[in-house]
């Protein structure tokens, strides 16, 4: 199954992107898989807490 990926924005002071910028290279990924790794990261722990979150998936075109 494809996955339909969306878009946001965000906002980030310097300082915190710099941290995620040195993060991510320390890792080998740049920030933006970095802080896909660490929403993915904040989800699991999440599910793995209080079980798993039942979304509402609607196929947007």
């Amino acid at each position: 199954m494809e996955k339909n990926f969306k878009r946001i924005q965000f906002r980030a002071d310097p300082e915190t992107l710099e941290k995620i910028n040195y993060i991510a290279a320390h890792y080998g990924r740049s920030a933006k898989e970095e802080i896909i790794q660490l929403i993915e990261n904040c989800v699991s722990e999440y599910e793995a807490k209080r079980g798993p979150i039942e979304a509402d998936i609607k196929d947007e075109k």
